[in-house]
Protein backbone atom coordinates (compact mmCIF):
# COMPACT_ATOMS: atom_id res chain seq x y z
CA UNK A 1 0.00 0.00 0.00
CA UNK A 2 1.00 3.39 -0.45
CA UNK A 3 0.40 6.76 0.79
CA UNK A 4 0.68 8.37 -2.09
CA UNK A 5 -1.01 7.39 -4.88
CA UNK A 6 -0.31 8.24 -8.73
CA UNK A 7 -3.96 9.16 -9.38
CA UNK A 8 -4.14 13.53 -8.58
CA UNK A 9 -8.10 12.31 -8.01
CA UNK A 10 -7.29 11.39 -5.00
CA UNK A 11 -5.25 14.24 -3.54
CA UNK A 12 -7.59 16.87 -4.62
CA UNK A 13 -10.80 17.78 -4.15
CA UNK A 14 -12.40 21.10 -5.81
CA UNK A 15 -15.41 23.07 -4.45
CA UNK A 16 -17.27 25.78 -5.99
CA UNK A 17 -16.40 28.94 -4.32
CA UNK A 18 -18.49 31.79 -5.52
CA UNK A 19 -20.54 32.59 -8.90
CA UNK A 20 -21.68 36.00 -9.79
CA UNK A 21 -23.94 35.38 -12.74
CA UNK A 22 -23.91 37.98 -15.42
CA UNK A 23 -24.00 41.61 -14.54
CA UNK A 24 -23.83 45.02 -16.01
CA UNK A 25 -21.94 47.95 -14.89
CA UNK A 26 -23.75 50.73 -12.74
CA UNK A 27 -26.26 48.00 -12.35
CA UNK A 28 -27.33 45.58 -9.13
CA UNK A 29 -24.32 43.37 -8.92
CA UNK A 30 -22.03 45.97 -9.53
CA UNK A 31 -19.20 46.99 -7.03
CA UNK A 32 -20.83 44.70 -4.33
CA UNK A 33 -19.85 42.51 -2.51
CA UNK A 34 -21.15 38.78 -2.48
CA UNK A 35 -20.53 36.21 -0.02
CA UNK A 36 -19.47 32.31 -1.24
CA UNK A 37 -20.47 29.62 -0.34
CA UNK A 38 -19.53 27.73 2.79
CA UNK A 39 -16.34 24.95 2.19
CA UNK A 40 -15.98 21.88 4.65
CA UNK A 41 -12.05 21.41 4.25
CA UNK A 42 -11.44 18.68 6.82
CA UNK A 43 -8.78 16.50 6.21
CA UNK A 44 -7.38 19.08 3.44
CA UNK A 45 -3.59 20.66 4.42
CA UNK A 46 -3.65 23.26 1.70
CA UNK A 47 -5.64 24.90 -1.27
CA UNK A 48 -5.57 27.18 -3.81
CA UNK A 49 -8.32 29.91 -4.52
CA UNK A 50 -8.66 30.47 -8.12
CA UNK A 51 -10.80 33.42 -9.10
CA UNK A 52 -11.76 33.56 -12.89
CA UNK A 53 -13.78 36.16 -15.00
CA UNK A 54 -14.68 36.90 -18.42
CA UNK A 55 -16.01 40.84 -19.04
CA UNK A 56 -17.23 41.95 -22.66
CA UNK A 57 -15.19 45.88 -21.88
CA UNK A 58 -15.24 48.89 -24.26
CA UNK A 59 -12.15 50.35 -24.70
CA UNK A 60 -10.02 50.92 -22.56
CA UNK A 61 -12.43 50.32 -19.56
CA UNK A 62 -12.01 48.06 -16.65
CA UNK A 63 -13.30 45.28 -14.18
CA UNK A 64 -11.43 44.46 -11.09
CA UNK A 65 -12.26 42.19 -8.47
CA UNK A 66 -10.89 42.09 -4.92
CA UNK A 67 -10.80 39.06 -2.96
CA UNK A 68 -11.18 37.96 0.62
CA UNK A 69 -10.95 34.95 2.51
CA UNK A 70 -12.73 33.57 5.76
CA UNK A 71 -12.66 30.95 8.01
CA UNK A 72 -15.28 29.67 10.78
CA UNK A 73 -15.23 27.10 13.22
CA UNK A 74 -19.48 26.22 12.06
CA UNK A 75 -19.64 27.03 8.70
CA UNK A 76 -21.97 30.31 9.60
CA UNK A 77 -19.63 32.93 11.40
CA UNK A 78 -17.64 33.47 9.04
CA UNK A 79 -13.87 36.27 9.92
CA UNK A 80 -11.40 37.39 7.55
CA UNK A 81 -8.19 34.85 7.75
CA UNK A 82 -4.84 36.67 8.81
CA UNK A 83 -3.69 39.23 6.57
CA UNK A 84 -0.34 37.14 5.97
CA UNK A 85 -2.51 34.36 4.01
CA UNK A 86 -4.88 37.48 2.27
CA UNK A 87 -3.34 37.92 -1.46
CA UNK A 88 -1.27 41.08 -1.44
CA UNK A 89 -0.67 40.46 2.47
CA UNK A 90 -4.21 42.07 3.22
CA UNK A 91 -8.01 41.31 2.93
CA UNK A 92 -10.11 43.53 0.11
CA UNK A 93 -7.10 43.19 -2.32
CA UNK A 94 -7.59 43.50 -6.33
CA UNK A 95 -6.38 40.21 -7.41
CA UNK A 96 -7.56 40.59 -11.05
CA UNK A 97 -7.55 43.61 -13.57
CA UNK A 98 -9.41 43.26 -17.37
CA UNK A 99 -8.79 45.96 -19.42
CA UNK A 100 -10.95 46.51 -22.80
CA UNK A 101 -8.72 46.52 -25.84
CA UNK A 102 -8.61 48.90 -29.01
CA UNK A 103 -12.66 49.20 -30.30
CA UNK A 104 -14.13 47.59 -27.50
CA UNK A 105 -13.35 43.79 -26.16
CA UNK A 106 -13.67 40.42 -24.88
CA UNK A 107 -11.35 39.58 -22.11
CA UNK A 108 -11.18 36.75 -19.72
CA UNK A 109 -8.31 36.26 -16.89
CA UNK A 110 -7.59 34.24 -13.68
CA UNK A 111 -5.76 34.78 -10.46
CA UNK A 112 -4.08 31.67 -8.26
CA UNK A 113 -3.73 32.06 -4.67
CA UNK A 114 -2.05 29.29 -2.49
CA UNK A 115 -3.23 28.73 0.96
CA UNK A 116 -1.42 26.70 4.08
CA UNK A 117 -4.78 25.77 5.49
CA UNK A 118 -2.82 24.68 9.02
CA UNK A 119 -3.90 27.62 11.12
CA UNK A 120 -7.52 27.75 9.74
CA UNK A 121 -10.48 26.66 11.10
CA UNK A 122 -12.62 23.55 9.38
CA UNK A 123 -14.54 25.84 7.17
CA UNK A 124 -13.40 28.64 4.29
CA UNK A 125 -15.23 31.41 1.94
CA UNK A 126 -13.98 33.65 -0.44
CA UNK A 127 -15.71 36.88 -0.71
CA UNK A 128 -15.76 38.60 -4.05
CA UNK A 129 -16.37 41.93 -5.25
CA UNK A 130 -16.55 43.02 -9.29
CA UNK A 131 -16.10 46.04 -9.98
CA UNK A 132 -16.97 47.84 -13.50
CA UNK A 133 -15.88 50.99 -14.12
CA UNK A 134 -18.26 51.57 -17.32
CA UNK A 135 -21.72 52.43 -17.45
CA UNK A 136 -24.51 50.72 -18.77
CA UNK A 137 -22.64 48.59 -21.83
CA UNK A 138 -19.90 46.40 -19.94
CA UNK A 139 -21.00 43.22 -18.79
CA UNK A 140 -18.89 40.51 -16.41
CA UNK A 141 -18.86 37.14 -14.62
CA UNK A 142 -16.99 36.33 -11.99
CA UNK A 143 -16.47 32.44 -10.41
CA UNK A 144 -14.27 31.06 -7.93
CA UNK A 145 -13.59 27.92 -6.55
CA UNK A 146 -11.40 26.25 -3.76
CA UNK A 147 -8.99 23.26 -5.27
CA UNK A 148 -8.06 21.19 -1.75
CA UNK A 149 -4.78 19.50 -1.62
CA UNK A 150 -2.96 17.24 0.97
CA UNK A 151 -6.03 14.72 0.51
CA UNK A 152 -3.93 11.78 0.87
CA UNK A 153 -4.79 8.86 1.76
CA UNK A 154 -4.03 4.69 1.98
CA UNK A 155 -4.95 2.82 -1.03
Amino acid sequence: MSLFPNDIDNQLACRSACLIPTFTAGAAGDNAQVNGISVDRKDATSASVVVTARAVLAATKTLTVKLIVQDSADGTTFTNVAAALQPAGAADSVVLTLTGGAGGSTENGQYQLGLNLASLRRYVRVQLTPDLNATGVDTATVAALFVLGGLVVEI
